[in-house]
């Protein structure tokens, strides 16, 4: 199944109204009409009813350490890859931003960092459901790399509600991306004058 296609479905899901599992079992039901698999429907079972709260109160910390350096022109929520015991791979989310907005990021070194990773439950869950030695050919990687952008691209849109968030976003346009360190980046809101505006753009 193609990526772009998951992208658009990413983007729809990022401007529905939807809840948060709402959208991944939208998300699911539409890669089971394609390919279908009842694995699909699996994905958005394994969230976690606490997952938001705990990505809430994870980012406010982090949001604290980024803050001390200055203004926000970008943030860009990114999928590190890790390996568990048996070798399965498996992302979870950080979280940086870049002060001066560039064409060149998140490929230029001109941004703060945060060192912590949310530690998502959801996010292991998945890498052993689609990197498991039993999975469809295309759970592996559309599955893997489409539900991972699902997630961060959600929880990005719901971290974004922060009051600080919000508030800075009355000095500066704020762009908010997600993706994979090695790639597959989606733009998918500014944030300007308090208010939060869609976008959809890919790279």
């Amino acid at each position: 199944m193609a990526l772009l296609d998951f992208y658009e479905k990413i983007f729809d899901g990022v401007e529905s109204t939807d809840n948060f599992k709402v959208c991944l079992e939208n998300l699911a039901f539409w890669a089971d009409g394609r390919h279908p698999h009842m694995t699909w429907l699996k994905l958005p079972a394994m969230l976690n009813d606490n997952e938001l709260e705990e990505a809430r109160s994870w980012f406010s910390k982090e949001l604290k350490e980024l803050l001390e350096a200055g203004s926000i022109s970008v943030l860009y929520f990114f999928l590190r890859e890790f390996r568990d015991s048996v070798g399965r791979e498996y992302s979870d989310l950080g979280v940086s931003f870049y002060p001066q907005d560039s064409d060149n990021w998140p490929y230029t070194k001109d941004c703060v960092h945060s060192k912590s990773d949310l530690d998502s439950g959801y996010l292991k869950n998945l890498g052993v459901v689609c990197k498991g030695s039993n999975k469809p050919d295309f759970l592996s990687s559309g599955g893997y790399i489409g539900f991972s952008l699902a997630y961060a691209s959600l929880i990005a849109k719901e971290l974004c509600k922060n009051e600080d968030i919000i508030h800075r976003s009355m000095n500066k346009n704020i762009r908010v991306a997600v993706g994979f360190t090695s790639g597959d980046i989606l733009e998918i809101m500014h944030i300007s004058n308090g208010e939060i505006s869609f976008v959809r753009k890919y790279a």
